[in-house]
């Protein structure tokens, strides 16, 4: 009997993960639809965005969730049209990657070390918005560059905390799939930004080291 209510949890577990990144994919087509319109203002993106993602938290809609993600991609289209798709295409493949690894490691690990680790990734985003408050101010090229790496590291490992948060929640009774996909939706969204910065400021650096010569 044991082993028919483990298996029977296994298979649900299997099931809403199988919705939760279902419901991900769709976002991220969303996005990346988005970010072929770029010229739309960045607030109008954001008010619509944060209204749409208010909705679907209350409504469990997923619509909500999609127009939500294609106001994503309109805030970044801007920064996309000045980047190759080169750099956008070797970037995306290095964030899928991350999650893969990461999301792989979560189920892995042992989970009461994930919550433990969520206290110290809080800390460091934490650590991570002062840094990026101060660089508003100083517009310094070493403060960007150290909040990028930070952050890629931070929401790297939100991936850990996150997976373990999802499987602990379904355990304990909630199915919300849609908010489960949004949690790593913003995850992954924030590691493939930064790495596009990243990615770009080093190219631009190499020809500009080339161009010297």
């Amino acid at each position: 009997k044991t082993v028919r209510n483990r298996s029977e949890t296994m298979n649900s577990l299997k099931d809403h993960l199988i919705k939760v990144y279902s419901t991900l994919a769709g976002g991220i087509l969303f996005t990346v639809f988005g970010a072929c319109f770029p010229g739309v203002p960045w607030i109008f993106s954001v008010v619509l965005g944060v209204l749409f993602m208010l909705n679907a938290m209350g409504n469990n809609c997923i619509l909500s969730f999609f127009v939500f993600s294609f106001c994503q991609g309109l805030i970044v289209a801007d920064l996309c049209r000045e980047i190759s798709w080169e750099v956008q295409f070797i970037t995306f493949v290095i964030t899928m990657s991350i999650f893969l690894i990461f999301t792989a490691t979560s189920f892995l690990t042992n989970k009461v070390h994930e919550f433990m680790l969520a206290s110290l990734v809080g800390n460091m985003l934490t650590g991570l918005v002062l840094v990026s408050f101060f660089n508003w101010w100083y517009q310094s090229v070493l403060l960007v560059i150290g909040d990028v790496i930070i952050g890629i590291l931070v929401f790297s490992m939100y991936l850990l905390v996150d997976t373990a948060k999802i499987v602990y929640e379904h355990e304990e009774g909630c199915n919300d799939h849609i908010l489960h996909a949004v949690q790593v939706y913003v995850d992954l969204l924030n590691i493939w930004i930064r790495l596009l910065i990243l990615v770009d400021s080093l190219k631009k650096d190499k020809k500009k080291i080339k161009n010297k010569k």
